[in-house]
């Protein structure tokens, strides 16, 4: 396979997508750009030309200078990461509107099966395995996955998949691959592995909207295993998936217009993301804070054993 071929397989907006969160402009795309500290959209993606361009810090190039940029690896490296990416073309199958792409949940399933022992992570994670099963999270071979639904699980369209870097199994390649780097250097090149990467629709999307909808209680998270933990508890709980930024209008008045209570819990330090949507919600929303604790996020308060009954008890604003 020539370079032209390897190249044509991977649509340039998909693999940025990955990375980051794309937003259609006419016939290109703009994102933050990850090579600089950009505060503004600099970040250009040309999908007729499989081109990118950032105008703040002046990089450019095709889909496999992104690799090499963003990863920080050679040629011939950017080549074998991008030939271990999925080609659209096995997992996707192409919508008519926006560059928007539906996924076949034959992958989800399949990936689900592949879990094995990697389902002790989401265990570790408090999940039980009625809710593992019917979520359908799964392992590709190096990521975890986290299948992102239209509606109800695996009863709608899988419209995306989100993919959990496995810390443990990246840090012990990195490990193989530099012998003499110490603790530091590796937590270093950890960090420039994406956390997450997202596969498939490029649009908003509220996680687990089939949750919330008709719901007089409902409950605003801005993580999927956070939303999900919250529903296996008994909450009707959703998330938006690329964040407060991306929070509809349409969201409100399609899924949330029974809601009497809603209750928005953003992250430790990102209670900003929370009154963002409170903004657009009204008065029955309300940002509620976590006590004082070591806990960043609602998992980790759940896990070191809390009740999500000390927040809906607690002071929202």
């Amino acid at each position: 396979m020539n370079l032209q071929e390897i190249k044509s397989q991977h649509d340039i907006v998909g693999v940025i997508g990955n990375s980051v969160q794309l937003k259609k402009r006419g016939r290109l795309y703009s994102g933050i750009c990850p090579l600089h500290k950009d505060t503004n959209p600099s970040l250009k993606v040309y999908p007729d030309r499989q081109f990118f361009k950032c105008y703040g810090c002046g990089k450019s190039g095709d889909v496999i200078d992104w690799i090499q940029l963003t990863r920080s690896v050679d040629f011939k490296d950017a080549l074998k990461l991008l030939g271990n990416l999925p080609q659209a073309e096995v997992l996707f199958e192409p919508a008519t509107k926006k560059h928007t792409v539906t996924m076949r949940p034959e992958i989800a399933e399949y990936w689900h099966i592949l879990l094995g022992k990697k389902r002790t992570y989401f265990h570790n994670r408090g999940f039980a395995n009625a809710t593992i099963d019917r979520e359908q999270f799964g392992w590709n071979g190096r990521q975890y996955v986290i299948p992102l639904w239209e509606g109800i699980p695996q009863e709608s369209n899988l419209l995306a998949m989100k993919l959990r870097r496995d810390d443990e199994l990246e840090l012990g390649r990195l490990k193989n691959d530099n012998s003499n780097w110490d603790n530091k250097q590796l937590q270093n090149a950890l960090k420039l592995i994406p956390k997450y990467i997202l596969k498939g629709s490029y649009e908003p999307i509220l996680y687990n909207s089939w949750a919330v909808e008709n719901r007089e209680e409902i409950w605003i998270f801005f993580g999927e295993f956070d939303a999900a933990l919250a529903t296996q508890l008994g909450l009707n709980a959703c998330s938006p998936v690329h964040g407060a930024a991306s929070w509809q209008l349409y969201w409100g008045e399609t899924y949330l217009r029974a809601a009497k209570q809603i209750f928005i819990v953003p992250d430790k330090g990102e209670e900003k993301q929370g009154h963002r949507v409170k903004a657009m919600l009204g008065g029955c929303a309300k940002v509620y804070s976590f006590p004082e604790g070591p806990w960043k996020d609602f998992s980790e308060f759940i896990l070191a054993g809390n009740y999500a009954e000390e927040l809906r008890n607690g002071n929202g604003c």
